[in-house]
């Protein structure tokens, strides 16, 4: 199992009037809806809301919240049946995240502290029968959590110490005390999806804002150290490369210390870096935001050497997130070839709001959620198959549910609709 990061804090897409471009064919829902699988689907009781979706080898898992009450079930997506049945997990005002992993469900939920001994909760489930193995309490500000093969990684800065967790257990199996003073921030492993583990048994901190501490995540021994220029900014791991975010600029650091500092981009008046991550073997990529009216430009580098290899134009959209399937990246619903060529090409939905969205199926095939309205419980959402090869949409149909809730398989969509969940058969 490979390194998984759950950003602590809430992401939030505005949705905005869709006048200018409900004429476009590209964004209008197709009046056959997609096959709903038929079956009892899974019990709910109450008023549930707040649904977040995962699905793996065709079972899918959902997490809501019904009152005040966390609550958490397994579906098998070919008969739309019960793989084990809806349980409550405690008190919890919303679903923060939800990962599938082969061995084990992941679960943060956010909670009333003056009700809780914190804000946020992590909960450890056997994903083949839904019982909890183990929960932890932590806080949202100044935390963060990893996933590794051998441990969970809990970062604190409100207990001032990074433990690592056995994943069967909960269990202590290390700690590194916070300095005495000054801050520690962790450098997250970028990976090309949060789906896809990493092969990295490395743990990245920034000290004091000007050092990076290497770890071996499965002793917690300290194994090198190397000195930054002071920064307050946000960072990420790519390969060996620490890239630095400083807003108006971006700067690369190796981390084993080979090679000096370089600086990949520095931003005109008009544009900041909104977003960096990892996007191919050996490639860093990121984007470069606008002003209203000034285009967002995304950009693909070299990791080892700092050299550019493309940039592209990119549409506008809140959604900064960067993806890959393959050598292929998608971003904002656009999809570029391996040299930054665009191959989606609907640029007069650029500007629409809300953007379609585009997710990973395999290395040859995305799925793409188009909508024509704000995000509900009960949106019209158009299905197509996308190629990474040349762009060509495949038109499957339509479902109706909240596209923020859905995820997928190769054979089946799961989404979230009216307060329960939805189905559906994939062509």
């Amino acid at each position: 199992m490979r390194q998984r990061w759950i950003t602590v804090g809430v992401c939030v897409a505005a949705a905005a009037a869709l006048a200018a471009f409900l004429h476009t064919e590209r964004m209008d829902p197709p009046s056959h809806p997609l096959p709903a699988v038929p079956g009892p689907g899974l019990a709910l009781d109450g008023e549930p809301r707040g649904f977040v979706t995962r699905t793996r080898n065709d079972i899918g898992y959902a997490a809501w919240v019904t009152g005040d009450v966390a609550h958490v079930g397994a579906l098998r997506l070919a008969t739309n049946s019960p793989a084990w049945p809806a349980r409550g997990l405690g008190d919890a005002t919303g679903v923060e995240g939800l990962l599938a992993f082969p061995d084990a469900l992941v679960l943060t939920v956010r909670r009333n502290p003056l009700l809780s001994p914190s804000d946020r909760l992590l909960v450890v489930l056997d994903p083949a029968t839904g019982a909890t193995r183990w929960t932890a309490d932590y806080f949202d500000q100044g935390s963060d959590l990893a996933f590794y093969e051998d441990v969970v990684v809990l970062g604190s800065r409100a207990a001032r110490s990074t433990r690592g967790l056995d994943w069967r257990t909960g269990a202590e199996r290390w700690s590194l005390p916070d300095p005495a003073t000054g801050e520690v921030t962790a450098a997250p492993i970028s990976g090309p999806d949060p789906a896809v583990p990493l092969q990295d048994t490395r743990l990245f901190q920034i000290v004091h804002h000007d050092t990076l501490h290497t770890y071996d995540v499965r002793t917690g021994t300290l194994t090198g150290t190397l000195s930054l220029a002071e920064s307050r900014s946000d960072a990420v791991v790519v390969g060996n490369t620490l890239v630095v975010n400083e807003f108006r600029r971006a700067v690369a650091y190796d981390v084993t210390g080979a090679t000096p500092a370089r600086t990949l981009v520095r931003a005109d008046d008009q544009h900041s870096v909104t977003s960096v991550a990892g996007c191919g073997a050996g490639r860093i990529c990121l984007i470069l935001g606008g002003l209203p009216k000034v285009r967002p430009s995304l950009r693909a580098f070299d990791a080892a050497t700092g050299r550019e290899l493309w940039r592209a134009e990119s549409p506008e959209s809140h959604d900064t997130t960067i993806g890959t399937a393959g050598t292929s990246v998608f971003t904002a619903g656009a999809l570029y070839s391996p040299t930054g060529a665009l191959l989606s090409d609907d640029r007069d939905t650029w500007n629409s709001s809300p953007r379609p969205s585009l997710g990973h199926v395999t290395d040859g095939r995305l799925i793409e959620l188009a909508y024509t309205e704000s995000y509900s419980s009960d949106t019209a959402v158009r299905v197509s198959w996308v190629s990474t090869a040349d762009g060509a949409r495949t038109r499957l149909g339509s479902v109706t549910g909240d596209p923020r809730s859905c995820s997928w398989t190769e054979r089946f969509l799961l989404c979230a609709r009216r307060g329960a969940l939805g189905v559906w058969a994939l062509a």
